[in-house]
């Protein structure tokens, strides 16, 4: 058994196991470390601890069981593209290929984790996984987020997600052209499947998209605006598959669409290029928590989503 021993200071009395380990073993992510304590892999005095909100109320030791479980180095070096931050909230431009926050089966280094190493204070919950989360956008979508820094701002945002009271806009590359141009999409959406793909099914959670065509490019592909009005998994990705026009680059849900002999090779060089889904969070718009304003967010499309957009219909 892979077991480290840690010594609890006299100035750790009273601190939250968490962030004590965390500042011991400095390599892991604060996330890897909550991981760690929910699956019973950490002791306290020779006692299994499972929330990571515990405190440490007495000098002893600290027995922590890595073993078999896959760990991730942590490197937050990443820069935050701030877009909005007060004493409530903060609004990022997501770069893509950042998880929102970690999970059970993915401890990579997250937004959550660099906001933190930062020196930025977010809301935790007692639970302390997914500190001032109140959203999340998928690992490869890139764009606006916005995070809660207090108890009051987190409840008040995730109260206007629940309500559908927040206006969320992307912008999306994809194949074909959609028919008609503009729409909505009611479809029900069911939770991931053992392929970790989400899939229409009637009897699943509603799931309603508005899309409009910006572009086109000889039938080829088409520039579409989404605008979400529920927030379910993969939501845009599966529901513009829908209509056959699935997003452009997407890993789980256009596998198998060719490149045609019709289509230019510039396209063809510039489609093989782009590693993820062209998605991309552009508009977030709500009521502030503190202030009781309305705001609207926008985010700058990165490079590759711009290179290929430039490619694709820029003739």
């Amino acid at each position: 058994m892979t077991e480290n021993v840690y010594q609890i200071k006299k100035y750790e009395l009273g601190k939250r196991v968490d962030i004590v380990l965390t500042k011991k073993i400095n390599i892991y992510s604060r996330n890897h470390i909550i991981n760690l304590i929910k699956r019973g892999r950490v002791k306290v005095n020779k006692n299994i601890i499972y929330s990571p909100a515990t405190k440490l109320k007495e000098l002893g030791f600290i027995n922590v069981n890595n073993k078999d479980i896959k760990t991730t180095i942590k490197n937050t070096n990443l820069k935050l593209d701030v877009i909005f931050e007060d004493e409530s909230i903060i609004v990022i431009n997501k770069k893509a290929g950042v998880l929102t926050h970690a999970s059970i089966g993915n401890m990579a280094t997250s937004l959550v984790d660099v906001i933190l190493e930062k020196g930025i204070n977010l809301h935790v919950s007692k639970e302390g996984a997914r500190a001032g989360v109140v959203h999340r956008l998928d690992k490869d979508t890139s764009g606006t987020i916005v995070f809660a820094k207090t108890e009051l701002a987190s409840n008040f945002l995730m109260q206007q997600f629940f309500l559908r009271k927040v206006d969320k806009i992307y912008e999306a590359i994809v194949w074909g052209k959609a028919n008609p141009l503009m729409g909505k999409i009611n479809i029900p959406i069911a939770n991931f499947n053992k392929k970790k793909k989400a899939s229409i099914n009637k009897d699943a959670k509603s799931a309603l998209t508005e899309y409009k065509t910006l572009q086109t490019s000889n039938n080829n592909f088409s520039l579409v605006e989404c605008k979400i009005f529920t927030g379910r998994t993969h939501q845009i990705r599966i529901h513009m598959l829908s209509i056959n026009c699935p997003l452009v680059g997407d890993p789980l849900y256009s596998k198998g669409r060719n490149l045609s002999s019709k289509i230019a090779n510039k396209d063809v060089l510039a489609v093989k290029k782009f590693k993820r889904q062209a998605l991309h969070s552009k508009q977030l718009g709500f009521i502030h928590p503190l202030t009781k304003k309305s705001m609207t967010f926008n985010a700058i499309k990165p490079d590759d989503f711009l290179a290929l957009e430039n490619t694709l219909f820029n003739n």
